[in-house]
């Protein structure tokens, strides 16, 4: 709302227009991306403990980023999609836990890729270095969170957990020794994918880095509309270090509702920084905000075919 009344609306309104024709082409980027995700959590998932398909783990993950997007608590879609697996006998609740733990830390490590790589180009090509430097600082911000979840998972972080709440006087668990086995089968679950089967890990690595490609060329796209005098060298990093700003932003408030103003903000904020009008970067972020309705619409469009499809499915003791 500030940002609206310190900008010209009127500026505002020409430069969404100025979209135009290339609004479908991000919107379609932007889908592609969703797809990719769910292969991304895909391929972390057991095919020896698991009957799920790879069109029905997209129905699921896609009807899970639907409750990503709008609530503060990120991982709500991602257990509400494992849980549309389980329930359809899909999955067990081992492998739904280690694979959402495990999507969760590949997205971690491909949001560093890029928080690193857009950056580092920029300084090194002399792209507005001082930012760009500050940007590099930020990286280490995330890194050192990350690395510490990848050691505490390697160190068995579920048994830690289930026996640090047990020793809580406020939480009852009522067979606290199932819940230990549990948490050790989830461990070692995580751990052997991590040792043992290192081509799925870097198949789910890559998907997920060629899903922070196409954020970042999503962006491009909408700048190459919004700063049509910009040589394409100027947009690419252009496009690098907005794409950096806005994980390293999205990633330290997180617990914002749907990254409602954060991004529109941030990005006005990044762009005024390295010279550019703010507008540009806040009217970047109302057509992305548009994308994600897009993905959003297509994600409730999925849960209620999956809510359907239960309803429709009798029940083993009904027949």
């Amino acid at each position: 709302m500030v940002l609206l009344v310190h900008l010209d609306i009127a500026d505002l309104g020409m430069k969404l227009v100025q979209v135009g024709w290339l609004f479908p082409a991000a919107v379609a980027v932007h889908l592609i991306g969703i797809v990719f995700m769910a292969r991304g959590w895909y391929e972390v998932i057991d095919p020896q403990s698991s009957r799920a398909g790879f069109g029905e783990v997209l129905c699921a993950y896609w009807t899970g980023h639907v409750i990503n997007s709008l609530t503060p608590v990120r991982s709500l879609g991602d257990v509400l999609a494992g849980t549309i697996l389980k329930d359809r006998g899909r999955l067990s609740g081992e492998e739904l836990v280690a694979s959402l733990v495990l999507l969760n830390l590949i997205a971690s490590l491909s949001s560093l890729v890029f928080v690193l790589i857009g950056p580092l180009v920029c300084a090194l090509a002399g792209f507005h270095s001082r930012v760009s430097l500050s940007l590099l600082l930020g990286f280490l911000g995330i890194l050192i969170p990350v690395v510490l979840f990848y050691i505490l998972l390697r160190m068995g972080l579920a048994d830690r957990m289930i026996r640090l709440l047990a020793r809580l006087p406020f939480v009852r668990f009522k067979d606290p020794e199932t819940w230990i086995t549990k948490a050790r089968a989830v461990d070692c679950r995580i751990r052997e994918f991590l040792t043992d089967r290192p081509v799925l890990f870097l198949r789910s690595l890559f998907s997920w880095l060629l899903v922070r490609l196409l954020q970042m060329l999503e962006i491009w796209i909408l700048l190459y509309a919004l700063l049509p005098c910009a040589g394409m060298p100027e947009l690419v990093l252009l496009a690098m270090l907005s794409q950096a700003g806005a994980l390293l932003i999205g990633g330290f408030l997180s617990f914002v509702p749907g990254q409602i103003g954060v991004a529109e903000g941030g990005s006005a904020v990044l762009f005024g920084m390295i010279g550019y009008p703010p507008v540009v970067g806040l009217s970047m972020e109302l057509v992305r905000r548009v994308c994600k309705l897009v993905g959003i619409g297509v994600g409730l469009v999925l849960g209620a075919n999956q809510f359907l499809r239960s309803r429709s499915t009798p029940s083993p003791g009904g027949l």
